[in-house]
């Protein structure tokens, strides 16, 4: 939700500061004499595209593509955006210090496409800072970020604009997904909890490519952040088409692995969410990233100098952030109650399951590496346990308390069939490694 080959090894700035809520209000919004190229810097991979001063019409839709070194898929993201068959929109890409063919791609499709505006950040801001950027650029009424590496069909945009134009209580449209593997076909995995699929010699389960489902447009608002908070791992939903004004009153990305759920949370205490039936929405499975990264590499990969609470383990730092949102939300006070008892309940899930990982997989792993020494094979190592966690701090140190000494995690088959232990299920973001 490992860094890619080009991913950069030097620090990144910061960009995101104190608890981040209400610092982009205001901020939305281009002058209308604006070109569409800004640039804080010269381009050493290609030279920038060509400034182009004609002022254009608002447009309805704001679409942001924060982007760092994505040549792979670049094309193909901007290919299936540029085709929607609603067409008042802009196309917004936001370069975090590209390196590779990203800046020339971009250069083409600006000089295409009068609705494509190019930004270029001087240095690489981390994720976060990158996507709240290319945010605060957008004109439209509605907002949609959209990533490197994943395709929209067609009537991606007009079903999602008319769901929203038809519903004004809603803030969020998103439709069905569909995952697909990089050459863009699909993964097939069947409709049950513990159906799986076989995938380059890994066994993904169906909750490591989608969530379960929750009806997010429920009008209760206790019914419906409590449905988001325990059944949302991979956060699709921050791809979908949102409210402008409800994105402005959210605290956006902060700095920590898993901020988007955060996001998301602020959003459901606005609004309902509309999920349109249709597959229109192709989100691409692929190596590469953050969701496959170990949490130390996660919380570098979101920003790496995030101050005092940068050591803070994502979980607490995202508890911290609920109950900000909440505080801010405006909530009337019985609406506050049921929301911070949501909250609660998210809580006693979460330490359910790291109990479980601490008490229950520890001794299942070493019975099973018992077995493997005792028929001579070779003991399992560094299978990844379907949360894209590997060697984890909390399992070395349980281990190394108990004196088993250092772990790996185990294959999914160590563990009983319905028992999630992942350290960080509910952190997963869908943020990729390439769009810092």
């Amino acid at each position: 939700m490992p860094h890619g080959a080009d991913e950069p090894s030097g620090r990144v700035r910061r960009a995101v500061s104190g608890s981040g809520f209400g610092h982009c209000a205001g901020a939305n919004g281009l002058p209308m004499n604006q070109t569409r190229i800004q640039s804080g810097s010269s381009v050493d991979a290609a030279p920038p595209p060509t400034p182009t001063p004609t002022p254009t019409p608002t447009p309805r839709v704001s679409v942001g593509l924060p982007v760092y070194n994505g040549a792979r898929y670049l094309e193909q993201a901007i290919d299936s955006i540029l085709a929607q068959t609603f067409t008042d929109f802009e196309l917004i890409l936001c370069d975090n210090a590209s390196t590779d063919a990203t800046t020339a791609i971009c250069a083409r499709y600006v000089a295409a496409d009068r609705r494509v505006r190019y930004h270029r950040n001087e240095t690489n801001l981390g994720a976060a800072p990158n996507f709240n950027k290319v945010f605060t650029l957008g004109r439209g009424d509605y907002f949609k970020w959209a990533a490197y590496d994943d395709i929209l069909e067609p009537d991606y945009l007009a079903e999602c604009v008319a769901a929203l134009d038809r519903d004004p209580e809603a803030v969020l449209a998103h439709t069905a997904t569909t995952v697909i593997d990089p050459d863009r076909r699909t993964i097939p995995i069947g409709p049950g909890i513990d159906d799986t699929v076989q995938w380059r010699g890994r066994t993904l389960r169906r909750d490591d490519l989608y969530d379960p489902p929750r009806d997010l447009s429920e009008p209760d608002l206790h019914k419906r952040l409590t449905a988001f908070l325990l059944n949302t791992n991979w956060s699709f939903e921050i791809f979908g088409l949102m409210r402008t004004s409800a994105l402005r009153r959210s605290p956006l990305h902060l700095s920590f692995y898993g901020s988007d759920k955060v996001l998301l949370a602020s959003l459901v205490m606005q609004g309902t969410f509309v999920e349109i039936p249709r597959r229109l929405f192709l989100r691409r499975y692929h190596e590469s990233q953050s969701s496959n990264q170990d949490n130390a590499q996660q919380a570098v990969w979101m920003d790496s100098t995030a101050g005092p609470n940068a050591k803070m383990p994502a979980q607490a730092q995202c508890l911290l952030a609920y109950l900000r949102v909440v505080n801010h939300a405006g909530l009337k006070p019985l609406d506050r109650c049921r929301a911070y008892c949501a909250i609660a309940r998210w809580v006693v899930w979460l330490g359910q399951l790291i109990y479980r990982h601490r008490h229950q997989r520890g001794l299942l792993y070493r019975l099973r590496r018992a077995w493997h020494e005792s028929v001579g094979a070779e003991p399992p190592r560094n299978a990844n346990n379907g949360f894209g966690s590997r060697d984890d701090d909390e399992v070395r140190e349980h281990d190394e308390s108990t004196g088993a000494g250092r772990r790996d995690d185990t294959d999914d088959d160590a563990t009983p069939r319905g028992i999630r232990v992942a350290p960080m299920p509910v952190l997963r973001s869908s943020a990729r490694s390439h769009v810092r």
